[in-house]
């Protein structure tokens, strides 16, 4: 599932609609990683018609230190749990919304297993499993996910 914002035209309105349905459009709490799964989940809500374009209208520049591509283990841990606030959100925002439950759960699904795949990462690296800030050095979480 692709669900970075950068190759979207979105309506402003539609934007702000969705940040304020999740509960972060005032907060303080900063999420710097996977915080366009969350906006991306809430706007796919929200949005009554899409369009799609096969023409190239934007080049997306990779850069090799940016926060999503630096794999250094704090690095690794800070983007885990900023994952798995983004899990929670989604989940908080299911239970008290009416929403697609099908998209719901492909979101939530995705989100689960890309925080799998950054913890399987820092365990490699013998950091544990990281959960808000805390390394729990254990193999498996069970009913965790």
């Amino acid at each position: 599932m692709h669900w970075n914002i950068f190759g979207r035209l979105i309506k402003k309105e539609i934007y702000d609609l969705s940040l304020e349905c999740l509960g972060v459009a005032n907060t303080k709490e900063k999420i710097n990683y996977a915080e366009d799964v969350l906006v991306s989940f809430a706007i796919f809500n929200h949005c009554k018609t899409f369009c799609f374009l096969s023409e190239i209208l934007y080049y997306y520049r990779y850069n090799a230190e940016s926060i999503s591509r630096c794999k250094s283990l704090e690095n690794l841990k800070r983007n885990a749990n900023d994952f798995l606030k983004v899990i929670k959100i989604m989940q908080n925002f299911i239970a008290h919304n009416t929403c697609d439950k099908r998209l719901a759960k492909v979101f939530v699904s995705q989100a689960k297993h890309e925080y799998g795949i950054l913890n399987y990462h820092i365990r490699e690296r013998g950091g544990g499993i990281c959960i808000f800030g805390i390394s729990l050095f254990m193999q498996s979480i069970v009913g965790f996910m």
